[in-house]
């Protein structure tokens, strides 16, 4: 089977190949030139601490509530599997402006919108997944800092993906021969088992 890395790793590929022109066109449409392309792309579970790592995209895994075989089977039996994954993509903007809480904010909303629009236009996916968009959500939060006290802001949106894998039979090893078994004891005329008794 193929697991969350495998989710992960596709959402992954598709938003680097999408967000780049999808933020291009929000700039040119805003006449605005920040934020940045993302510098990190990553499947991690919290933010970068690294600064040159903003603005960030990171795919994670909160759960695969749902699998269902797509057959009847019996023991042996090669079987796929619809396998739906709960995925989340976080957004994180910083800026080094001072007092750019409202810089670092807008420039979250737009690598959102980034994200949300590359989500929902999914055509580089491989066949054998496809994202559940019908119930995606989106929370910001309030504005941060990073460690060096600079404004930080991040988004994320929640989705599903529904992936095909399948479950190959294990390989069960050969029976173990059957092999004789010498046992040597000692004759019993060597060996005292109960005490002698006391003279």
């Amino acid at each position: 089977m193929k697991g969350h890395e495998y989710a992960r790793a596709q959402v992954k590929a598709h938003l680097q190949a999408r967000v780049p022109g999808r933020l291009s066109a929000l700039k040119a449409a805003l006449s605005v030139t920040t934020p940045a392309a993302p510098a990190a792309y990553l499947l991690a579970d919290r933010l970068p601490v690294d600064p040159a790592l903003y603005p960030c995209i990171i795919v994670n895994s909160t759960g695969a509530p749902r699998m269902r075989a797509q057959s009847v089977h019996g023991k042996g039996d090669t079987v796929d599997y619809i396998v739906v994954y709960d995925l989340r993509v976080v957004v994180a903007c910083r800026t080094d402006v001072a007092g750019g809480d409202e810089a670092a904010s807008l420039d979250r909303d737009r690598l959102l919108l980034a994200v949300r629009e590359a989500l929902l236009s999914p055509g580089t996916l491989p066949a054998d997944i496809e994202l559940v968009t019908t119930d995606m959500t989106e929370d910001t939060g309030a504005a941060t800092q990073d460690l060096r006290g600079r404004p930080l802001s991040a988004g994320q949106v929640t989705f599903s993906a529904a992936c095909l894998e399948t479950l190959t039979p294990a390989t069960v090893p050969d029976a173990l021969e059957e092999s004789a078994i010498e046992v040597t004891g000692y004759p019993a005329a060597t060996v005292t088992i109960t005490p002698e008794p006391e003279e």
